[in-house]
């Protein structure tokens, strides 16, 4: 659902798009931008990869790494260009896809997004068998994507708290008192597992100092009602060199747990709380896909879902593919299916935004030319001396005596 929205400012939203009330097309609010236009209804590569991963893990074996990345490079194969059939894949994904077509693959670059927890959340936490398998799997998949310890910790913890909600002792309970109580968990974990941590190429000091971040900020909203309230919390709180006044940016401490929050406690129904995640702007992408999982734990209403998967693009496949999941059965063929109906899809939506960009005026970006590069930076070098010689002089200038003394 927030797909289409995703990078947009809250008051943007507002002002172009008037009153939401599911999916939206956000060509109005696009006026100048319209090659960002995104199909609504249509899933970005947050459900891809989700769905790609879900295919990859199984009660039986647990997470299989190298079966996702096989259907990951099959999906890049199918469409011509670096992406393949992924769909407006964010940095972490891209950095996903450019290690894979880089075998052998190098180290993962530290990228913190939010958007490792609406991936690898929902599908590892369908087939887990224990919680210490479910943590193990969270960082082998997340490791595929990013070396950011938030953004492991917090997608563990997200798959943790999903985990939970899906069992019948705690069928009901929102995902924040959840959370907390699996934060606890979580930290004992990383220094248990620090020899996993480090065959993931971690440092399991600064992993479990994240983890107690991530916890810590966790049980603080646990006593918290309002969601405005804790969207002032995580930003007071968030552990960030480059702290933000709003909780909707793509970072593990700010978009998780506040899709997390209005997901448990935010105010209307469950379809409300997502809309109005999707009006706040910011990662709405990888915070619906956060709140929708969370939810749907939680209530496992199939009215629920029902009312969101109305306007989705490719609904019959899709459901049946997570009904098939949710048992544990496969199907001959299944991950081929999914990939070449994902490819037909890509390319549809390319074909919709070439028809509605065909019109739409083009800036032309200004090319300097080898000479008047040499030329600016000549320039650059000149009023730099300048700038010495004129404070060498004017400390000269304080040295001499005064004439008129």
């Amino acid at each position: 659902m927030g797909c289409p929205l995703d990078g947009l400012r809250k008051g943007h939203i507002g002002a172009t798009l008037k009153n939401i009330h599911g999916y939206v097309d956000p060509l109005p609010a696009l006026k100048g931008k319209e090659h960002r236009w995104k199909k609504p209804g249509l899933y970005d590569s947050i459900g891809q990869l989700m769905l790609l991963m879900a295919l990859s893990n199984s009660p039986r074996r647990g997470f299989a790494r190298d079966s996702f990345l096989q259907l990951v490079r099959s999906g890049m194969d199918l469409v011509e260009g670096g992406q393949g059939i992924f769909r407006h894949p964010g940095p972490m994904e891209l950095h996903l896809m450019s290690r894979i077509a880089a075998m052998p693959e190098g180290p993962p670059h530290p990228i913190a997004s939010a958007r490792l927890s609406a991936i690898a959340a929902p599908a590892l936490a369908i087939g887990a068998r224990s919680r210490d398998e479910l943590f193990i799997s969270a960082i082998s998949a997340g490791t595929l994507f990013t070396s950011d310890s938030h953004s492991l910790g917090g997608a563990a913890l997200c798959a943790l708290t999903l985990y939970a909600q899906l069992e019948d002792d705690a069928a009901g309970e929102d995902a924040m008192d959840i959370a907390a109580r699996e934060g606890r968990w979580l930290i004992d974990a990383a220094a248990r597992h620090s020899a996993d941590l480090f065959d993931a190429k971690l440092n399991p000091d600064s992993f479990a100092a994240s983890c107690e971040t991530i916890a810590s900020l966790f049980a603080e909203l646990a006593g918290v009602d309002d969601p405005a309230a804790a969207e002032h919390a995580i930003c007071a709180r968030a552990d960030h060199a480059n702290p933000a006044t709003r909780a909707t940016v793509d970072h593990p401490l700010y978009a998780l747990p506040y899709a997390m929050f209005v997901a448990g406690r935010g105010t209307g129904g469950d379809g409300e709380r997502l809309i109005r995640l999707m009006r706040e702007g910011g990662a709405t992408s990888a915070m619906c896909a956060i709140a929708g999982a969370c939810t749907g734990a939680r209530t496992r209403d199939d009215a629920f879902l029902d009312d969101l998967t109305d306007g989705l693009v490719n609904r019959k496949r899709v459901l049946a593919l997570l009904d098939r999941l949710a048992l544990g059965r496969g199907a001959p063929g299944m991950d081929d299916d999914f990939l070449l109906s994902e490819k037909a899809l890509t390319l549809k939506e390319r074909e919709e935004l070439s028809a509605r960009t065909r019109h739409a005026p083009v800036k032309e970006r200004k090319t300097k030319r080898p000479k008047d590069g040499v030329t600016e930076l000549s320039r650059h070098v000149v009023e730099s001396w300048t700038k010495i010689d004129k404070a060498r002089w004017q400390r000269q200038k304080k040295r001499l005596p005064d004439p008129g003394g």
